[in-house]
């Protein structure tokens, strides 16, 4: 089956980031070159394009790979010595400019400035083409979403999560609204702000897009807004919101759970995608960074003892859970098993064997809802009749027989076990270690120099790259920066 996205890069004036530069020290095209690209409605439609090809890489190489090795869900091959190792060991330097410290800073905001040049130039485009209004209107409902996504990925991986201090005022990241002068001094606002900023960039992309869910799920829709803010707000802990957003999805759009038959062919075939994905990379010809990782002839990383030891102890007899078909494969002679979630089974060419990659799906909305709910100790039956359509979906059972107990803490320790058994391996692990303030606990298998850490860690985020340190004077680096102001 042939998938095919047209990937046009649309490289704006701070799209290149050398090794001697911070991400705004770069050559300037000039405002007239940006201008005279932006001439058309299909201009704009090319540079949100490219802007999907960044978040698709930004995704695939860093924002899955790094919250699950710095975890406790994987291990990672003895012999492996690249630039993971370092982030695995908790090995965390500033001056490791080309490993993920370095990179995702670079490619996250390459993407924030991006979208703000679509954001800043479409406007005049659709004064000069009122009958593309619409189409325009959408492109920069992406741009917003966009950029809202890159932003939220900065402050996971470079500020402590949101109620790491009571009121929020530790740092957050430097925030973009529109492409700033490059004499402009650079300063990181607290964690309430940047938070403050991605809630309002999605609530503006909401509004921009119209009542329909987008008819690709490659693309970012209302509902996708909706399911990310339904994330972010969980992570700030403000659970009323959460639960509203999360419920809107579930109720309000036209989305499944992809039955239990039906999930294993979820992630490794192209032809059988289901009905449960609300925004999915398109991968169609790429060059997987994570599919590479998990390979099961090639691996980098490989399950955990302490992921398989969560099924086993959850196991009930003769109801398989269908999950734990992901974690091995017949023919790899492996005791540790594999992952399967990065590999694509079915027979075709190599090109198609696309590895779309989840930004979001809809078990994740009745988890989040259920744990919300449990939070704050309301509606503990919605709560409860959340977790046992995931149960039942992954085991085959009846709901009934799924349902924890009415009780909210049972309602949390069961949530917390079905998020290990459902996204283990898609980019949410250490993020919900740091936000439920828990310790990082490896089991005995790890290959890992750092067997533990203790909740609260400086090194449970990323230091600020040195090279922005050096270039930007106004930068406040993190208590793991080895430079400081």
């Amino acid at each position: 089956m042939k998938r095919n996205i047209n990937k046009i890069t649309f490289i704006c004036a701070v799209a290149i980031m050398s090794s001697s530069c911070h991400f705004l020290e770069v050559e300037k095209i000039g405002r007239s070159d940006i201008e005279s690209f932006f001439e058309s409605e299909e201009s704009v439609e090319a540079a949100v394009t490219g802007c999907m090809d960044i978040l698709n890489g930004l995704v695939d190489d860093y924002m899955i790979l790094y919250p699950e090795i710095c975890g406790d869900l994987v291990v990672m091959n003895a012999s492996e010595s690249g630039m993971w190792s370092y982030i695995y060991n908790f090995d965390l330097s500033e001056s490791y400019n080309t490993t993920p410290i370095g990179f995702v800073w670079n490619d996250a905001y390459e993407l924030v400035l991006n979208a703000c040049e679509i954001i800043d130039y479409a406007p005049q485009v659709k004064k000069s083409y009122p009958n593309a209004a619409a189409m325009i209107d959408r492109q920069v409902a992406h741009a917003h979403y966009l950029r809202a996504i890159a932003t939220f990925y900065l402050a996971l991986c470079y500020s402590q999560h949101y109620s790491y201090t009571a009121d929020a005022s530790h740092l957050g990241v430097i925030l973009m609204s529109s492409f700033p002068n490059l004499n402009a001094e650079l300063r990181r606002s607290d964690a309430a702000d940047t938070y403050k900023f991605i809630i309002s960039d999605l609530k503006k992309a909401y509004e921009l897009y119209d009542d329909d869910r987008a008819p690709d799920p490659h693309f970012p829709s209302r509902a996708a807004v909706q399911a990310l803010l339904a994330r972010v707000y969980l992570y700030m802990e403000d659970y009323d919101n959460a639960v509203a957003c999360a419920t809107d999805v579930i109720d309000n759009y036209d989305f499944s759970l992809t039955p239990r038959d039906g999930y294993f062919d979820m992630f490794t075939t192209v032809s059988s995608r289901g009905r449960e994905s609300i925004f999915r990379l398109n991968g169609y010809g790429e060059n997987s960074t994570i599919g590479k990782a998990f390979d099961y002839q090639t691996y980098m990383l490989l399950p955990s003892e302490k992921l398989k030891s969560v099924f086993e102890e959850d196991a009930i007899s003769g109801a398989p859970d269908v999950r734990k078909s992901l974690i091995s494969y017949d023919g790899k002679p492996n005791s540790m098993g594999c992952s399967m979630k990065y590999t694509i089974l079915e027979q075709v060419s190599d090109k198609d064997k696309a590895i779309d990659l989840f930004v979001s799906r809809l078990s994740e909305m009745y988890l989040i809802r259920a744990e919300a709910l449990a939070r704050l100790n309301r509606d503990l039956q919605t709560a409860a009749a959340d977790v046992a359509i995931i149960r039942s979906r992954a085991t085959g059972l009846a709901a009934d027989a799924c349902r924890p107990a009415l009780d909210a803490g049972a309602i949390l320790e069961a949530v917390s076990r079905e998020r290990v058994k459902e996204f283990y391996h898609e980019g949410h692990r250490l993020f919900d270690i740091t936000r439920r303030r828990e310790n990082l606990e490896r089991d005995a298998s790890t290959t890992s120099t750092v067997r533990s850490m203790t909740y609260p860690n400086d090194d449970f985020i990323f230091p600020i790259p040195g090279i922005e340190v050096e270039a930007n004077k106004a930068i406040q680096p993190n208590p793991n920066n080895e430079t400081q102001r």
